[in-house]
């Protein structure tokens, strides 16, 4: 059976040029995953080749799978693998020389992935004998502990040892593929095609490879790199197996198979005096792995063809752009907004808030089987401040973290958030402390064993930005960990932790740099000390890739918390961005003063979004956006004087020129705003040439939206996202409360008479839009 894309789904791959889909042979190995199970492997294999595949250490916490629920029509919902970066846990897969996999491995081959590396740093292990005279075990291994330990190598996907093909990772030179000829080093083939990973991001990576003709081609998301040379035409398969080299070999998902002659390194005493080192003959069966790596994974798939190009075209598809492409909800930089309300509520008000990942409780522990039974999210209203705010109480006993109350906003389903991550971020959070906690506790974080940490700890009085990143540096010929990570003692700056103050912490890969801000303030930053170790976000395991808001994120799914609060939180967001000096001082005068003042000028129209349920000022009217076309925008009135907007709403405000000034509301209830293609942001928006439309005077004295230059949007501002083939302006249009419609209705004008959008009669229209009878009629 052959599988085929056709050319319209290929199109969308532009750097393919004019190169044609052409059909696909099924691959003899199919990688993919399956639901959570403790006691039986989650990896399966649907390739034709029937090759055995399995998990090392089966329901132990170094592996795992989650299903995606963003992705439900058709069969496009799946499971992901994901590894943890442990020696001891990882997928694989056997097979024999003669196989179908063993063959193309030798002749002609081509290697299909899908997968994100969330660590760029890899783990291998080594054993320690404590006796001198000690003997091998009974299934060859040596008594003694084994730990891991890093290496800058990650061998992410690998069949290699003393022989066969691996793909690995090195932060300063990025892919190399290896493929081993002989026994002999010299001889064997290691091509680095300068293909370069981000943590947190999804790659499709394509790889043939004939030996006859001594080539091997690159495919990374879309674009081709190579032909490369093979050293030999001959292959040699790797020294493991029940029988070496030939039966019941494996590669891996997740590391690279372990060394069976590894070095062990007696120590005469306990006094840890070395005296000799020798070798251990190690299994014949998959073991712990080398150079792990912290993975999560789509698929992988093996063909017994050296794919051409089109074919290797045809295979980045939209399934796959999914995750390498990933679409934002919105172009707004919040990934998450908590925002707290009455009688215990609480929601998220960023764009990434749908149901399958939306702000959650974690369930009461003390109601045993009963799946329904929350735990409550205390809330009450902080008069000073205009909103509402969460009690977090820690945990009083502070041994059963269990009954801690916190809030949790999983998001390892989403690829455009920890794509954003891998990037530049920021914390910020408006909090207050209560009392002195006897241990650290944590306000907003997403860390375990990598990702963001803000502690405070009582035994210094710090308060700590944990930024867990990591970057080979060649000046040190090694990777270098949480050079990133500031500390900040607030007795130094005045601050007083059990006072509400607000807090910022921002992470930017591009600038090596990270900053901590305290009520507006920067008070620490830190950058690498070798600037070429580029300190990449190491993500944690993916299973724990959780905000929390009262705790920091233990490891397990969303159950429990490291650290809980003492005290309250009213604002905590996720920002994708880095924030600037000027975001942070407008977000900090914000937190304690919410009110904003909006200037109409000449054209009698402004654009607003605000961080609360605001009051619309007498003289003022509130209008969405709810239909576009290439030149126009409808305008729908949506809230007039005294009514209240709903938080965070972007709308255009119509009023006569001057200052007005909205207000916290919260005696009443917003209006609904049931269609609005507005967007806007908190903090200063960059946006491309020709990116969105945004408010600008004609020329005449007109307000339009127009398309921009590359620039930033002031913060508080909203915009009209840009669309394929828009004009360089677009007119209003009413659908409900401006001039057009409503004054010629008032006028009692002809109704089989036709008039232009500002209500002026037209005699002989032309194609576009009209009214007529009061309506909007379309000419053709």
């Amino acid at each position: 059976m052959k599988k085929t894309l056709f050319l319209a789904a290929l199109m969308a791959a532009a750097s393919w040029g004019t190169v044609h889909a052409q059909s696909v042979p099924d691959p003899i190995c199919n990688i993919t995953f399956k639901a959570e199970d403790g006691s039986n492997s989650r990896v399966q294999n649907t390739g034709t080749g029937g090759n055995a595949v399995s998990e090392y250490n089966i329901g132990v916490g170094y592996t795992g799978t989650d299903y995606n629920p963003m992705k439900k029509d058709g069969d496009l919902g799946r499971f992901i693998g994901y590894t943890d970066g442990s020696t001891m846990g990882y997928y694989w897969c056997k097979y024999d020389a003669d196989d179908l996999l063993g063959t193309a491995f030798g002749s002609t081959v081509t290697w299909e992935i899908l997968f994100r590396l969330d660590r760029l740093e890899g783990l291998t292990y080594e054993t320690y004998a404590i006796d001198s005279k000690a003997t091998a075990n009974s299934d060859g291994t040596w008594p003694g502990t084994i730990a891991d330990k890093t290496a800058g190598t990650t061998k992410f996907f690998s069949g290699q040892q003393g022989g066969g093909w691996c793909f690995r990772y090195y932060p300063n030179t990025g892919l190399s593929f290896d493929y081993v000829h002989s026994t002999a080093s010299g001889d064997n083939t290691y091509i680095t095609p300068k293909i370069f990973f981000e943590t947190g991001k999804f790659y499709h990576l394509v790889t043939t490879l004939n030996l006859a003709a001594k080539e091997v081609y690159f495919y990374c998301n879309g674009t081709k790199y190579g032909p490369y040379a093979l050293k030999k035409d001959y292959y040699c398969h790797p020294g493991i197996g029940t029988t070496e080299r030939s039966k019941d070999m494996w590669f891996d998902l997740g590391g690279d198979p372990g060394n069976p002659y590894s070095s062990v390194v007696y120590k005469a005493d306990k006094s840890g005096i070395e005296t000799s080192k020798c070798t251990r003959q190690g299994t014949t069966v998959p073991g712990r792995c080398e150079q792990a790596a912290r993975t999560s994974w789509v698929f992988a798939r093996v063909y017994g063809d050296a794919l051409s190009e089109a074919q290797a075209a045809t295979l980045y598809n939209d399934d796959v752009k999914y995750y390498t492409e990933p679409t934002k909800p919105n172009q707004d930089d919040i990934i998450m907004d908590a925002v707290f309300g009455e009688s215990n509520t609480y929601a998220d008000y960023s764009a990434y808030n749908k149901k399958d990942k939306a702000l959650g409780r974690v369930r009461s522990s003390s109601n045993g089987s009963n799946l329904n039974s929350y735990v409550t999210i205390n809330t009450q209203w902080n008069d000073t401040q205009k909103r509402y705010e969460m009690v977090a109480p820690g945990d009083a006993s502070e041994t059963n973290y269990a009954t801690s109350k916190f809030l949790l906003r999983r998001f390892m389903y989403d690829p455009s958030i920890e794509s954003q991550l891998s990037d530049a971020f920021s914390f910020e959070c408006y909090a207050k402390a209560t009392g002195t906690a006897k241990h650290i506790m944590s306000p907003l974080s997403f860390q375990q064993g990598g990702g963001i940490g803000f502690e405070f700890v009582s035994n210094n009085g710090q308060v700590k930005f944990n930024c867990n990143a990591y970057g080979y540096s060649a000046t040190k010929t090694t990777c270098l960990g949480t050079q990133l990570s500031t500390n900040f003692d607030p007795t130094a700056k005045s601050v007083t932790t059990t006072d509400y103050n607000h807090y910022v912490l921002t992470f930017d890969r591009a600038a090596l740099k990270t900053k901590m801000y305290v009520n507006g303030v920067e008070v620490a930053t830190n950058s690498p000390e070798y600037a070429d170790a580029k300190q990449f976000l190491s993500l944690p395991f993916a299973r724990y890739h959780w905000f929390a808001i009262g705790g920091d994120t233990k490891n397990n799914i969303g159950s429990q918390v490291d650290y809980p609060w003492y005290g309250t939180i009213s604002i905590a967001r996720v920002w994708s961005k880095a924030l600037t000096d000027d975001d942070v001082a407008l977000l900090a005068q914000q937190a304690v003063n919410p009110e904003t003042t909006v200037t109409i000028g000449s054209t009698g129209f402004a654009t607003v979004r605000l961080p609360y349920i605001a009051k619309v000022p007498t003289g003022l009217t509130a209008y969405a956006v709810t239909e576009q076309t290439g030149t126009t925008a409808t305008l729908t009135q949506v809230a007039e004087a005294d009514e209240c907007l709903p938080y965070g709403a972007p709308v255009i405000l119509q009023g006569d020129p001057g200052t007005y000034t909205f207000e916290v509301f919260n005696t009443g209830s917003p209006v609904t705003i049931a269609t609005n293609l507005l967007e806007g942001s908190l903090a200063g928006k960059d946006v491309k040439a020709n990116e969105v439309y945004v408010l600008a005077d004609n020329g005449s004295g007109k307000a339009v939206l127009r398309k921009t230059d590359a620039l930033t949007i002031p913060a508080n501002k909203a915009w009209l996202p840009a669309t394929a083939g828009g004009a360089s302006a677009k007119t209003f249009v009413t659908g409900g409360g401006l001039d057009a419609i409503s004054a010629v209705k008032a006028a009692g004008q002809d109704a089989k008479a036709y008039y232009n959008l500002q209500g002026q009669p037209v005699s002989q229209p032309q194609r576009g839009i009209y009214i007529q009878g009061g309506k909007k009629v379309f000419v053709k």
